[in-house]
This record gives C-alpha cells, sequence and structure tokens, in this order.
C-alpha cells in the first residue's frame, strides 16, 4: 500500500484535466479519474503522483464538479 501523500495546496487546480466523466452516472461520477495535473511551480503530476490524488475521491468529485459547472 502506497502511503505517499501529495499536497492539495501545492497543486495548481486551473491545470486539472478530469476524464471519464459520463453524466449518466450523475450525481455519482463514479468513472471519473484526474487524467492531468501541474503542481504550482508548473511541474506535471507523475503517473503515481496522479493515483495518489485520485485515491481522493472527494477532490476528484470536487474537480468534476467544477469542470461540468
Amino acid at each position: 500500500m502506497n502511503y505517499n501523500i501529495v499536497d492539495l495546496n501545492e497543486i495548481d487546480e486551473s491545470t486539472i484535466i478530469v476524464s471519464g466523466i459520463d453524466t449518466k452516472d450523475y450525481p455519482d461520477f463514479a468513472d471519473s479519474f484526474i487524467q492531468y495535473a501541474e503542481f504550482k511551480n508548473g511541474a506535471p503530476l507523475t503517473d503515481e503522483q496522479l493515483d495518489i490524488l485520485n485515491d481522493d475521491f472527494c477532490f476528484v468529485y470536487k474537480m468534476v464538479l467544477r469542470q461540468i459547472y
């Protein structure tokens, strides 16, 4: 199990791309995931960091809502 943490305060939310959004799955959006994101310093998140970020379902859901509304 991976116990690494990605500091959400260091993520540039304007760079986040969410994929897998299916509006027929409202309100769950269970297949949605963050495909791409960058830190505030401009460095992209690695695949491992994206996996960690996608484990935070509340954050992913917040980003889904931000993208569709």
